[in-house]
């Protein structure tokens, strides 16, 4: 074969070795005439004398397409189709007019494909019954598919008229100037469908969720109704034959073919008979799909396959940008409208008018049924709705009604998710109308399909969250990706910001009681000053008339006796007067040096009579007569009291309780206090984290004794120390006082 130039001499070659290896009465070439219409033979081989070859002048076979449409589909569909007189039947593949002229009573034939395009067949025929033997079948296989690759004249036969290459080059220029891309869908579908003499030009969506395929546009023909319902989902070997098809799919007569079956009774029933269906991106899964369709039956040529085919993809190729031009719009979209709310919740300060605000502009933005807020006091049980917007869909709120939180499965699921989760998302949870727990419905109304979506505001994932956000929807489907982001991104500002205002409020509210309480103080004192003032004066007028009847030596005595306790009083006076000077609006940080020893004795003079009642047991250890500390002596004093008088309380009659005394290095010391009792494990833990102490959590630092710690500990990290709260190994309990031995009360914040 290699030796021959000529096509025509190869195909001679082909068919002579085909019949000397069969057998059969005729060798036979037949080709498809696009143009014309009809199949004809092109070249034959006879077995009697000597294996002639015949040209096909010398034997006329010709028949019309339309009249063996069903055996032309089954050759493209790859299928070998044979017959014999001996089966007793005739297949009904098999074409009637073909035998007719051909006179055969055996025939075996297999397709010629280019591009899995049926461009003609190769057909053994007997003038005898005849069964066909397997080999025999793959040997005439086989030889078709080598003449498929051989015969130039297939890539002729194939290429698209003249007319349908200009028509497809006048779309894509249409498209490409094309401003208003749905009317230059509908100008673009009512040419091709004049084209190619069809009714209907549809664009099928495939839901990858539901498997349906919607109809994302039509056009339709003059008294042609429009197609009024999705189409329903394909069976998988219907979606694996779209998937592998390279082309178009043509159907004749949908009542006669079994592919697309899950469309018959919906497209019949809507005037569709015949139709072609062709995947606009090739490359890809099944996700947009272009009709056209018949509303009669009608055999489809491989021109018109070819064309759609090709249409399909330039028309995909647009349709995918046009997509991606729609989602950056809606993003663009979305993201404007977010900023914008977003301006407008930071400019508030009540945290009331935030959430119902916030709520407001939620269903502006994601344009939801229903948005509502639930928000609860840590300290209860029970939530209240706090806003709520709703379009009606179904979904509604009922107001004032108690909703327990512990009674209420849903909301306990989304509880527990806040607590079992530590990543940075917001706990969320996703459910279906139809699963939604009784308790829930007795505040939640809501239509039979949708879903209901629950998020947390929850600030971080160490603070306890303080409302939740419930959201209602017809769609059952989930979110693009897009979207659920920018809604993440919208209710964790929200969060961050309910909180914020949540603290805000606290503390505007401990401030007013603070400065009331300091007022208050401050005036008692100033009151309680005078008095001691005027008592310091009568005991002076009391005593002088008494020394003057005394003899010198008496007075001088009795004068003596006198002076030690009125000068304490008139310390003690000055000491409240600065303090009423100097401390009235803020602490005042003086700078002395003292005697640690002077202060751990004061410090046990106070104390004392309560180690007495206690029946408690006192040592200091480690402490130097001349170690000394620069710092606050009375705010020092004060601390170290506390921590002394908490470690009394704590511990039971004959308890020890050890003072420490320790150089940590040349700028630091250490003060230590062990004792034998016991304190509340969460106390320790609240301590621990008083950094990080949330403001509306209830908690032991909210009271006694852990509300004057926490003073402490505040008032020590203003001179520059910590203080440190532990249960040691052996059971003992530890306050640590760190400080350093030098403080200048100019870097004191």
């Amino acid at each position: 074969m290699s030796q021959l130039q000529e096509p025509e001499d190869r195909l001679q070659l082909i068919l002579k070795a085909t019949q000397q290896e069969i057998e059969p009465t005729w060798t036979s070439l037949y080709w498809l005439d696009q143009d014309e219409q009809c199949c004809f033979l092109k070249l034959s081989c006879q077995a009697p004398n000597g294996n002639r070859l015949h040209q096909s002048k010398s034997r006329k076979v010709k028949v019309s397409l339309s009249d063996i449409d069903s055996f032309c589909q089954s050759l493209s569909a790859g299928q070998m189709v044979s017959i014999s007189d001996a089966e007793g039947s005739l297949n009904a593949k098999v074409p009637i007019r073909l035998l007719q002229q051909t006179q055969a009573r055996s025939l075996l034939t297999a397709p010629i494909l280019h591009k899995q395009r049926l461009v003609g067949f190769l057909a053994v025929e007997g003038n005898q019954p005849r069964v066909w033997e397997d080999h025999e079948k793959a040997y005439v296989q086989a030889v078709a598919q080598l003449i498929g690759l051989l015969e130039p004249s297939v890539k002729g036969e194939l290429s698209v008229s003249t007319s349908s290459q200009n028509l497809i080059s006048q779309f894509t220029q249409w498209i490409l100037e094309s401003k208003d891309w749905a009317q230059t869908l509908r100008k673009v579908s009512d040419q091709f469908c004049r084209h190619l003499q069809a009714q209907r030009f549809i664009l099928l969506r495939h839901d990858l969720q539901t498997g349906d395929f919607q109809v994302d546009f039509q056009y339709f023909g003059p008294k042609v109704r429009a197609l009024s319902e999705n189409l329903s989902p394909l069976s998988e070997v219907d979606l694996r034959m779209m998937e592998r098809a390279i082309g178009a799919i043509a159907i004749s007569d949908l009542e006669d073919d079994l592919r697309f079956l899950a469309w018959r009774e919906s497209l019949i029933s809507q005037g569709v008979r015949s139709m072609m269906v062709c995947r606009t991106l090739a490359d890809q899964a099944v996700e947009t799909v272009l009709l056209i369709a018949n509303t009669r039956a009608r055999v489809w040529q491989p021109k018109d396959t070819d064309c759609l085919q090709q249409f399909a993809q330039v028309l995909g190729a647009f349709d995918q940008k046009n997509r991606e031009t729609q989602a950056k719009n809606q993003k663009l979209q979305l993201l404007t409208s977010a900023s914008k709310h977003l301006s407008q919740l930071q400019a508030l300060t009540d945290p009331n008018q935030l959430i119902n605000t916030g709520v407001i502009a939620l269903q502006e933005i994601f344009a939801t049924p229903l948005v509502a807020a639930l928000d609860w006091q840590l300290s209860t049980d029970q939530a209240t709705v706090a806003a709520y917007q709703s379009t009606g869909s179904g979904f509604s709120i009922t107001e004032n009604h108690p909703i327990q939180l512990s009674q209420d499965p849903l909301l306990q699921r989304l509880l527990k998710l806040s607590r079992e989760d530590s990543s940075t998302n917001l706990p969320r949870l996703t459910i279906s109308t139809v699963e939604l727990p009784p308790a829930t419905r007795t505040w939640l109304k809501s239509p039979p399909t949708g879903k209901v979506t629950l998020i947390l505001l929850q600030a971080h994932a160490n603070l306890e969250p303080l409302a939740a956000l419930v959201i209602g929807e017809t769609d059952p489907w989930p979110w693009p990706e897009f979207k659920s982001n920018y809604l993440e991104e919208f209710v964790q500002t929200l969060a961050i910001q309910y909180r914020s205002l949540q603290e805000i409020q606290v503390l505007k509210q401990e401030n007013t009681a603070l400065e009331c309480l300091n007022w208050y103080k401050q005036r008692a004192l100033e009151f309680d000053c005078q008095e001691l003032q005027a008592v310091h004066q009568q005991l002076h007028q009391a005593i002088d008339p008494c020394l003057d009847h005394q003899s010198n030596q008496s007075r001088n005595a009795l004068a003596k006796k006198q002076a030690h306790p009125l000068e304490r009083l008139q310390r003690a006076i000055e000491a409240v007067e600065f303090r009423l000077q100097t401390e009235d609006w803020q602490l005042h940080f003086s700078q002395e040096v003292m005697p640690l020893a002077s202060l751990f004795r004061r410090s046990m003079e106070r104390i004392e009579p309560l180690v007495q009642q206690r029946q408690l047991w006192t040592q200091i250890h480690n402490l130097t007569a001349n170690t000394t500390l620069t710092g606050t002596s009375q705010k020092l004093e004060m601390v170290l009291h506390e921590l002394l008088l908490f470690a009394c309380m704590r511990s039971q009659a004959g308890n020890r309780i050890d003072l420490w005394c320790r150089l940590i290095n040349a700028h630091w010391i250490e003060l230590s206090i062990t004792d034998q009792g016991s304190i509340d494990a969460q106390l320790i833990k609240d301590f621990q984290r008083i950094d990080h102490h949330d403001l509306l959590t209830p908690n032991s630092l909210n009271q006694s004794p852990g509300r004057h710690l926490k003073i402490c500990c505040h008032l020590v990290k203003s001179l520059n120390g910590r203080i440190e709260l532990a249960k040691l190994e052996d059971g003992r309990m530890l306050s640590r006082l760190s400080l350093p031995l030098q403080f200048n009360c100019e870097t004191n914040p």
